[in-house]
């Protein structure tokens, strides 16, 4: 019989550890990075509909075609199928559904940095649409969600507040001072350049620095 035992706390490792020497001879252990949580899912799709809803580049894409683009770009497996009746391709591949923690933080700063490259509007993290690509009536900015996208250009001060609030999300998840250290300049390799173009790059560097030597608080 399969057994999973998530690693949350002491007791549950001291659990583990009784079943692994219960177990029969030969058995198979595996240990698993944590999965995405629903906060993840529900922040990515909320972003890739704002992504789909400004049509950077002229793409006029759905966010699960988004999806599958920025997964492709991060390196994981996609293909594109044709549709029925000449109805155009679709994405196949893999699920953001399978994705670790740590993997889908990354898809989401991807696709936060592309956002601001391309100068989308990032609306506040709602639930944000499902698989299906259906959005909610409305949006948490007032948009009406089938609408097109107003002013492409988000203002700086949006801008800056996307970046402190994707750093606080690194700080957050984060389990150590290396690892948390290492997130951050992740980020800023992601962010720097539209905060550059945006004249934001002093005010960015101290919040970098700020979060820094709250990392150094850490446990190591």
């Amino acid at each position: 019989m399969t057994q999973t035992v998530i690693l949350s706390s002491h007791d549950r490792r001291k659990e583990a550890k009784s079943i692994i020497d219960a177990a029969p001879p030969n058995s198979v252990v595996k240990i698993s990075a944590p999965k995405r949580t629903l906060e993840q899912n529900d922040a990515l799709w909320a972003l890739l509909s704002d992504i789909s809803r400004a049509k950077p580049e002229g793409r006029e894409w759905p966010p699960e075609t988004w999806k599958a683009a920025i997964m492709h770009a991060l390196g994981h497996e996609m293909r594109f199928e044709h549709g029925l009746e000449g109805k155009g391709a679709f994405p196949l591949g893999y699920s953001s559904s399978r994705l670790t923690k740590d993997q889908m933080s990354e898809l989401l700063e991807y696709a936060m940095a592309y956002a601001a490259r391309h100068g989308v509007a990032i609306g506040p993290v709602s639930s944000g649409p499902g698989p299906s690509g259906s959005s909610p009536p409305g949006t948490a900015d007032g948009r009406d969600a089938g609408s097109p996208a107003t002013p492409l250009r988000e203002p700086a001060s949006n801008l800056l507040d996307n970046f402190k609030a994707d750093l606080r999300g690194k700080l957050k998840l984060a389990r150590n001072k290396a690892e948390a250290l290492g997130l951050i300049d992740k980020a800023w390799l992601l962010w720097r350049d539209g905060l550059n173009d945006a004249g934001l790059e002093q005010d960015a560097s101290k919040i970098v620095q700020l979060a820094k030597q709250h990392a150094e608080g850490m446990r190591t």
